[in-house]
């Protein structure tokens, strides 16, 4: 077609179903350099729902068009219409005349257990339809029908190669087609008769053979899919929205429901990814020379197709380290008697009491579920025999070649879309703990097989998984950070966990992670503890034999007992743990790293790889002992009898602390050449990009500070639309979050709107030396390149999440001036003044003091006028809000 020339128009049918969403979504990021200018789809309109209605809510909200560029349906036009009795308004019917150049036809039954005439009128009376609409148009260039790869009788022999050709008939096609409209050729018997499993193979089979005869002058091309699953890398890897096929077997065995198959293991079955599928599609319908064969097998083929036992393994292996409801767990796979006996103790049973069970206490919705299940399954096993039982040799001219496929990854990556797409499940948040998490065996028995750990391990493991249980509704960790970082760690890397410190939680949840999931391939770590936890009755002692070591903190110096011990762990290829922040944030904000620990890494002259673990909470357990700290209070110093009075309590069910989220940054290297200083900081900046926001903490902060236009959607999608993730907590009672803990909760999630607030108040003193201190990857350092000004909601939002700070730091400054003086410790101003935050409290005496408007006095107890004192009160201005707003104003 020359550039001067109109572009193509395709008409497409079938695009509510799973294949035809992946050509629409093809054609439609293709359509340039398809020179394509409109994509008819014709649906079928259902009671109280037009056809237009079904395409926005099916097809355009579906995921598999979420990645392409906003608009992308405008080159759509939707028909209404049903194909089997098909008829168009004349004025639709001449522009297809005129200028129709493509049909591709989806549109089918996949149902395998339709009556015979159903089937037909799905399957064949549609497309002889279809053919006819489209007999007159001039332009028409190909007619591509969408059959299945299984139109071929199996021959009984699993050598015999299957032809891209014509399925040789008995009969003539017309024949039986008439036979079977007419209530003749009764079914049974007619499927015996030609060798066919099912009606949705027989149908398609004579749908080629009539299509084919009747196509006249009309440039008809078959296409034949095996198995379609889940996709190999377009609209994304493993994307599917279809339980049909093989797709059925990995739902009802991963959620531990199916435990009997009816196969034979070493059948091979060929899947083909949808994405394969609808690419020939396009390319037979768009081929620019030549004709195309008039039969083509997408295939995978016996060499790259996958046995039954490999799969059943993959499904199993998959899902036991994703468990969703019960345990996968196959107990037969066979085709014999035992199946049966089987198949009604595994499923038939089971089914009967639960039924009998919610029927009794009058839970028919439950009882249904459970019937639903098992009529499922055995529609599997009753339905696909024919296809678990004989290995397909498909002949194909063009071979499926996709670079770096392999059966096993693309059976993970189908478990994948299966357990994300249609499972709703999140890898992000793959389940670790809590009162959600389900497992079938019991803890001692799980921690007794776990693969690694000693006696110690296994035990704390144990107590530990029971404590999760009793505290936290959740505890999660994002599978997919983890695996893509250790992807990128060097063979020869030692490895050394680097989590935040927000809990005591923190020292046994790395460690519980890698014990639970020992597939990571994390060694249990050497954890680096503070001395004190060593003097604990019993419980230190415990530790250690749990794989801690005890350091001291905050010598200021270098300590070489601790660069003795790095270097003898080191040399023993000892994975460690160490906190780069050196103690809990009582705050929730990100501390200073502490470089103790790296630097006696390096001196080992051994290469590293650092692994940041941001560990993120809804509530901390330390709730109580953290408020009494940023009310002014002094430290509680660890004691036995503390941790035991807690554990009392979570003991008795009075702890809640929601969900717990695990996430993994990128991994960064340490070597004789690495600036410390440099790495600390990045690895802070990791940390602090990967901690989750929740939903709680984003509830409790809208509770307190209503903003006008801005509720919790619209709060997450900004919070997501700058990089951050939001996870849904299970709590929702906001009232009992405190002011204070509300504003220890913005240190999840302030950081991603530093670059609006330095927009928006430049060079403001307030938001400089926050920035400063708190802002830990250079983006948030930086201002935002557009003008927050120009948007009333979000300079709302930005009011309401930073004014407080400047009304914070207007109260110490004024206190100052008309003291004279202050209190060089924070917690002293917050015990007098109540509202203040103590950690912006802090950051005040630090910014005065490096101001030089205060200094310490020569006692060392409170903060007296500096060199720079007179300046005091133009500072005191330069920290309003309302005053800093205006002056831009005024500037611009």
């Amino acid at each position: 077609m020359s550039a001067d020339q109109p572009g193509y128009r395709v008409l497409l049918t079938g695009v509510t179903g799973f294949v035809g969403k992946v050509v629409l979504e093809e054609l439609s990021r293709r359509a340039e350099s398809l020179k394509l200018e409109q994509i008819y789809v014709l649906i079928r309109a259902k009671k109280n729902q037009a056809a237009e209605v079904r395409f926005r809510e099916e097809v355009v909200a579906s995921e598999c068009f979420s990645a392409l560029p906003a608009g992308w349906e405008s080159r759509v036009k939707v028909l209404s219409g049903d194909l089997t009795e098909w008829k168009l308004d004349p004025a639709t019917q001449q522009e297809l005349q005129t200028e129709l150049t493509h049909v591709i036809h989806c549109a089918a039954s996949v149902a395998f257990d339709l009556p015979v005439k159903e089937a037909a009128e799905a399957n064949i009376v549609s497309a002889l339809n279809l053919l006819e609409v489209v007999r007159g148009c001039r332009k028409l260039q190909r007619f591509v029908d969408v059959s299945t790869a299984y139109v071929s009788p199996h021959s009984g022999n699993d050598l015999t190669p299957i032809p891209e050709a014509l399925v040789p008939l008995p009969e003539p096609a017309e024949l039986l087609f008439k036979g079977i409209m007419d209530g003749s050729l009764e079914e049974k018997a007619l499927l015996q008769k030609l060798g066919y499993p099912n009606t949705y193979t027989l149908t398609k089979c004579l749908s080629e053979h009539l299509l084919t005869e009747r196509k006249g002058e009309i440039p008809l091309a078959i296409v034949r899919p095996s198995i379609i699953s889940a996709s190999w890398q377009y609209p994304r890897p493993g994307w599917i929205d279809s339980y049909a096929a093989f797709a059925g077997f990995v739902g009802l065995i991963g959620a531990g429901m199916l435990k009997c198959v009816v196969a034979q293991e070493e059948t091979v079955l060929d899947i083909v990814p949808c994405d394969v599928v609808s690419h020939r599609i396009i390319e037979t319908a768009f081929q620019p020379t030549g004709t195309p064969a008039l039969v083509q097998h997408v295939v995978s083929g016996v060499d790259q197709g996958c046995r039954i036992d490999t799969c059943l393994a993959g499904i199993e292996n998959y899902f036991r380290r994703h468990p969703v409801q019960g345990w996968p767990g196959l107990k037969a796979i066979s085709n014999g008697g035992s199946i049966a006996i089987q198949d009604w103790l595994q499923h038939k049973l089971p089914t009967m009491v639960a039924s009998a069970w919610f029927g009794l206490q009058g839970k028919t919705r439950q009882k249904r579920q459970i019937q639903k299940v098992v009529e499922k399954i055995q529609y599997l096993n009753d339905a696909f025999p024919y296809f678990t039982h004989n290995t397909f040799r498909f002949e194909s001219a063009t071979p499926m070649a996709l670079t770096g496929f392999d059966a096993r990854l693309y059976i993970e990556r189908v478990c994948k879309g299966v357990h994300t797409h249609l499972m709703r499940a999140k890898p992000s948040e793959t389940l670790l703990g809590g009162a959600d998490h389900r497992y079938p065996k019991g803890d001692l028995a799980w921690a007794q097989q776990q693969p690694r750990g000693n006696w110690a391990i296994r035990t704390a493991a144990y107590v530990v998984r029971k404590g999760l249980r009793r505290s936290n509704d959740r505890i999660t960790f994002d599978r997919e950070s983890f695996e893509k970082a250790l992807s990128q760690v060097p063979a020869e890397s030692l490895l050394i966990l680097v989590p935040s410190h927000r809990s005591y939680m923190d020292f046994v949840l790395c460690s519980y992670l890698v014990f639970a999931h020992p597939e990571l391939n994390i060694a249990i770590p050497r954890i680096a503890a503070a001395s004190d936890f060593g003097k604990l009755p019993l419980l230190g002692w415990f530790l250690q034999k749990t794989h801690a070591f005890y350091i001291r903190r905050g010598t200021g110096k270098a300590d070489p007992e601790l660069t003795e011990r790095i270097q003898t762990l080191v040399s023993q290829n000892e994975t460690l743990e160490f906190f780069i922040e050196g103690t809990r944030s009582r705050s929730r904000q990100f501390l200073a790293p502490k470089r103790g620990i790296l630097r006696a890494l390096q001196q080992t002259g051994v290469s590293c790889t650092l692994l940041p673990i941001a560990i993120s909470y809804d509530l901390v357990p330390e709730a109580r002992p953290f408020l009494q700290e940023l009310q002014g209070g002094a430290k509680e110093r660890m004691k036995m009898r503390t941790f035991l009075r807690w554990t009392g309590r979570l003991a008795a069910g009075k702890i809640r602390l929601g969900q717990v989220h695990l996430s993994c940054g990128t991994p960064l290297n340490l070597d004789g050449e690495t600036d410390i200083h440099a790495l600390s900081h990045s690895i802070v900046g990791e940390l602090q990009d990967k901690t989750a926001v929740s939903t709680l903490h984003l509830q409790a902060f809208l509770q307190q500070h209503p903003v006008e236009g801005v509720d919790l959607e619209w709060l997450q999608k900004a919070i997501q639309a700058r990089g951050g993730q939001v996870i849904a907590s299970p709590l929702q009672d906001v009232q009992r979050v405190d002011w204070i803990t509300e504003r220890t909760m913005r240190y999840h999630w302030k950081h991603y709107f530093y670059p609006d607030v330095l927009a928006l108040l430049p060079g403001h003193p307030v938001f400089t030396r926050h920035t400063q201190d708190n802002a830990y990857l250079p983006v948030w350092k930086q201002a935002a390149p557009s003008n927050p000004r120009e948007d009333a909601i979000l300079m709302r939002l930005l009011h309401a999440l930073f004014e407080s700070m400047t009304r914070d730091y207007t109260r110490i400054v004024d206190l100052a001036r008309q003291q004279g003086h202050l209190p060089i410790k924070a917690e002293a101003i917050v015990a007098a003044s109540p509202e203040i935050f103590l950690p912006v409290a802090e950051e005040v005496l630090k910014e005065l003091c490096e101001r030089a408007l205060m200094k310490p006095d020569p006692a060392g107890q409170r903060l007296v006028p500096g060199e720079n004192w007179e300046d005091i009160r133009a500072f005191a201005l330069a920290c309003g809000w309302h005053e800093a707003l205006n002056r831009v104003k005024t500037a611009s």
